[in-house]
């Protein structure tokens, strides 16, 4: 509730999102290094929160970006948006598993084994929490830099949707 509240309270979608991103990919970061169990804990709780409101703002985002379309074009295509979110969601996780191969191959995981080499243990910590930063952070980059939509724009495609009565 505290992101979407903020939200309603700003009426800029995009700000929030780009926040909770950043967030994210700053609260991830100490899982690179921490080896203590309970500080491991409270990093992934104060990580989760900013998740969460990354979460909560996909959905307001997506219905921007579909409100915008639907000015543009002067028709309701959501089908298509949809179908290119899951291709991308799915080739995320594409290279997701590309990278836990990758990492642990190199760094010598040994699968099963109930003991791993320090460098095995890094490689562990790369995937949880490195590459994942990187990701994070280049992606609130590339979302702030390129995403449009501030609130007055979004006024104006919903007052647009509403005149074509779509």
């Amino acid at each position: 509730p505290f992101w979407v509240k903020l939200a309603k309270k700003t009426n800029d979608n995009r700000k929030i999102m780009f926040i909770t991103a950043t967030l994210m990919g700053i609260f991830v970061s100490p899982l690179i290094f921490l080896k203590d169990y309970y500080l491991i804990i409270i990093s992934v709780f104060i990580w989760g929160f900013a998740q969460g409101g990354y979460w909560a703002m996909i959905f307001p985002v997506f219905s921007d970006v579909i409100d915008e379309a639907v000015a543009l074009h002067e028709k309701r295509e959501e089908g298509t948006f949809i179908g290119i979110q899951q291709f991308f969601g799915r080739l995320g996780l594409i290279i997701q598993v590309m990278s836990f191969s990758i990492i642990h191959s190199l760094t010598g995981f040994e699968e099963g084994s109930g003991t791993q080499s320090a460098q095995a243990i890094w490689g562990i910590h790369m995937h949880l929490a490195l590459v994942p930063m990187i990701c994070i952070l280049l992606g609130a980059f590339v979302f702030w830099k390129w995403y449009d939509l501030r609130p007055e724009k979004v006024d104006e495609n919903q007052l647009k949707i509403r005149q074509l009565k779509l």
